[in-house]
């Protein structure tokens, strides 16, 4: 059982990696991001393989997660948002290294159906701050990050803070977030198989572009993580757009 299991994800990688591969042999040569070496692209796909079958293998475990811990840190609470389709379980490595290093209560977001939207969905977001009078950090995966956008718009004048979101699809057309009292950094990378680099930009965010990282590694990988906590910990204002990229 464990052999098909882990054949399946290595098969469903390949397939997504091979159309990221047609997709980029389709662009112009300017604008392809730098190809990774054999060595590098071998470790990447292997760390992607296994940060998949981690967040599934993860996903009985997200039922029984509470949504935040009674414990407070001394940096604040933080609000986590998963990607569309997971749970708590898939951010079980970043909510562990947050409440370690000071940060609390730490909460996870919880989705509806599937066929709840995106505005109702921010409902539950809101309870989930449970009114906070002081400055929330949030961090959103994938979809959550569009979440999180949408958070944002909407969220009363009482909560203000920093979002840092990792790999989440803003298809390059997202704007800027009203008003002023949310900074933006969107962490992607040129690998994420599932999100082109393109895409991952945000308007008025600080951009943080990396490389060989897959969608999945952003949950687990130490450099990303060390990115997060160094923008959550960093004095609030608002940040300017400014692409970077980090080998």
């Amino acid at each position: 059982m464990a052999t098909v299991f882990a054949l399946l994800v290595v098969l469903f990688n390949v397939a997504l990696y091979g159309d990221r591969a047609r997709a980029r042999a389709q662009m112009p040569a300017g604008d392809r991001d730098h190809p990774l070496g054999l060595v590098d692209v071998t470790w990447a796909f292997a760390q992607e393989c296994a940060a998949l079958a981690a967040v599934i293998l993860l996903v009985p475990a997200g039922w029984l997660m509470p949504r935040g811990r009674s414990a407070r840190g001394t940096r604040g609470p933080v609000v986590l948002v998963p990607d569309r389709g997971l749970n708590a379980g898939s951010l079980w490595m970043l909510r562990h290294r947050l409440q370690r290093d000071g940060w609390g209560p730490v909460r996870c977001f919880t989705y509806g159906p599937l066929s709840v939207p995106v505005e109702a969905e921010l409902d539950g977001l809101l309870a989930a701050l449970d009114a906070a009078r002081q400055p929330v950090a949030f961090v959103g995966h994938g979809f959550g990050g569009l979440v999180l956008r949408a958070y944002a718009d909407r969220a009363p004048a009482t909560h203000h803070g920093r979002m840092v979101t990792l790999g989440t699809p803003y298809a390059g057309a997202a704007e800027p977030v009203r008003g002023s009292r949310f900074d933006v950094i969107a962490i992607h990378s040129t690998f994420d198989a599932r999100v082109a680099p393109a895409s991952a930009l945000h308007p008025g965010a600080l951009n943080i572009q990396l490389s060989g990282v897959g969608h999945h590694t952003l949950l687990f990988s130490t450099r990303v993580y060390q990115l997060v906590a160094e923008n959550l910990a960093a004095p609030l204002d608002k940040l300017r757009s400014c692409p970077a990229t980090l080998a």
